[in-house]
């Protein structure tokens, strides 16, 4: 290990650093503050310090929290990145937590070998996006979309990448881009997120704003209807809100409910009055809930191909049309 230029026999520095890292120490960031591998072993004499592997030391009283694990993980090689399921659970993805040993991700000639983190070789390291959040260097949300995809289920990895369009509906062009930096190289999980990709790069494409909405488009998707849009206009009034779901070929309003019993009457009578207003300017209405959506969605289903059939019109596919194209 190099040994600083100049000797520093005062940890105030060191310390003051650390309680910026919760407190942990790389032997690089000591070296350059001055301090010497005979101090840091005197340190560690005192009780002062704790070595938690090669080159990354705590400061005694620090608690082990996840955040501490995280930094250690971090500093413990010199280039790295957080990933994996650490990125995930830091990204607030829907059901991840932080796994027991945070996962990280390196260059693929790097050494992989460690006690304190999963560690990951990557030929793209170089290329991967990151943000730095809370002093840390995390693979960006659309780079970790493309991780988890590889272990978890289409349903899920479409909710997952639906609430990332929400939070950051500019992180579309990202995802296309990624997209097409893993094609051909047989990474798992991409025939997952092809589809994915295609349907909501469709023109006018609007993530769903909630679990309700996201199954009900899953449950319609089975149905033979026209081109659905999600929160669409109300289509007599514009500028007046938003509809959950419009087949504006069949001039059908489906609207969506997940409580299980209107406890205010103002939500009832909002409900109706909007009904009432749909129909009378030549729209008809059609109202699903969770319950219905969840155990009987053939049903559901049925109902509103029923609807297009008693009402004249002719059944057809919905189909997601997109401009965007990527490779097979």
């Amino acid at each position: 290990m190099p040994q600083p230029d100049r000797v520093n026999r005062n940890p105030s520095e060191a310390n003051r650093l650390a309680s910026q890292q919760h407190g942990v120490l790389s032997y690089q960031q000591l070296t350059e503050l001055g301090i010497d591998q005979n101090f840091i072993n005197k340190q560690c004499r005192n009780g002062e310090w704790h070595r938690v592997c090669k080159t990354v030391w705590t400061v005694a009283g620090s608690p082990n929290t996840v955040q501490r694990q995280l930094w250690t993980a971090f500093l413990s090689k010199d280039q790295c990145f957080i990933s994996g399921r650490s990125a995930a659970a830091i990204h607030q993805f829907s059901g991840f937590i932080q796994p027991r040993l945070p996962e990280i991700t390196i260059p693929y000639s790097g050494d992989a070998r460690s006690r304190v983190a999963r560690v990951t070789r990557s030929q793209f390291f170089p290329t991967t996006r990151r943000v730095t959040l809370g002093g840390l260097e995390v693979a960006a949300p659309a780079e970790t979309l493309f991780v988890v995809a590889q272990w978890v289920d289409p349903q899920r990895t479409n909710r997952i990448t639906d609430d990332l369009l929400m939070r950051d509906p500019t992180a579309l062009a990202e995802i296309q881009e990624i997209y097409l930096r893993y094609q051909g190289h047989r990474m798992r999980g991409m025939a997952t997120l092809r589809p994915i990709i295609l349907e909501r790069s469709g023109q006018g494409y609007v993530p769903p704003e909630s679990e309700l909405e996201a199954l009900a488009w899953r449950v319609f998707s089975e149905a033979t209807i026209p081109e659905m849009q999600r929160q669409a206009p109300l289509p007599w009034a514009p500028g007046a809100g938003r509809v959950d779901l419009f087949v504006e070929a069949w001039k059908l309003i489906v609207e969506l409910d997940g409580r299980t019993w209107h406890t205010k009457t103002e939500d009832f009578e909002r409900d109706r009055s909007r009904d009432n207003a749909a129909v009378a300017a030549g729209f008809a209405v059609l109202r699903f809930t969770w319950e219905a959506l969840t155990n009987d969605p053939a049903r559901c289903v049925r109902t509103i191909e029923e609807f297009g059939r008693r009402s004249g019109y002719r059944a057809q596919s919905s189909n997601v049309h997109t401009n965007w194209n990527i490779a097979s």
